[in-house]
């Protein structure tokens, strides 16, 4: 069987978008007693929706509902997906996978097995949002991965770095934001962070008129 995504049909955007915010995964599968998110980054200690609204001046999102998510990302022209479509070969009652259902990092799906091979069989977004990049190249101003390194995670950033290619070919500001999972830095460093990366878009805009 597979783990899709939790949003799999919702992992291209449709309305305008300038800024592509891409992460790694969410499974569809739930949690017994905890933290089933109805909308990307919004499982509750990802900090996503506090970092972005402060990032570009607003107010926090945090703790509102799906439909407010949804409209803020319309009226900014901001576009969310993710790198991975599911996860292949998994079963939900099999305590081995049992990790995608009580939080993970990006690091467990680069786990191998003694004869060297990856665990779990991965199915990438990737060649979709790049013809999605290139089919908005019109639009589209910037790109982000909301991961900042490669440690740990290198069959995604590999995914990532194709991406990230194509950008910088078609002249798309391209780059890497820290995770705004609570690891890794406080929550007022990245938003000073994200807010320098997305005002970098307008820099790079103004430097090739």
């Amino acid at each position: 069987m597979a783990c899709l995504h939790r949003f799999h049909n919702e992992l291209l955007p449709e309305h305008l978008t300038e800024v592509l915010l891409i992460g790694t995964f969410n499974p569809i599968w739930n949690v017994a007693k905890g933290d089933n998110p109805d909308y990307f980054y919004s499982r509750s200690a990802n900090q996503f929706w506090c970092i972005l609204p402060h990032a570009l001046g607003q107010n926090c999102l945090i703790d509102k509902d799906r439909k407010e998510k949804i409209q803020f990302c319309i009226q900014n022209r901001i576009g969310l997906s993710d790198l991975i479509y599911c996860i292949e070969g998994v079963e939900e009652s099999d305590p081995r996978h049992g990790f995608l259902k009580k939080g993970f990092k990006d690091e467990d799906f680069e786990r191998k097995n003694e004869t060297g091979h990856y665990e779990l069989e991965i199915r990438f977004f990737t060649e979709e949002l790049k013809r999605y990049i290139t089919n908005n190249n019109g639009n589209l101003k910037g790109v982000f991965l909301t991961r900042k390194t490669s440690k740990g995670a290198e069959r995604i950033w590999q995914h990532w770095l194709s991406i990230k290619t194509l950008c910088q070919t078609l002249g798309i500001t391209v780059g890497e934001l820290p995770s705004p999972s609570p690891r890794g830095g406080g929550i007022r460093s990245k938003i000073n962070i994200w807010r320098t990366r997305l005002q970098s878009i307008e820099r790079n805009l103004h430097s090739r008129r």
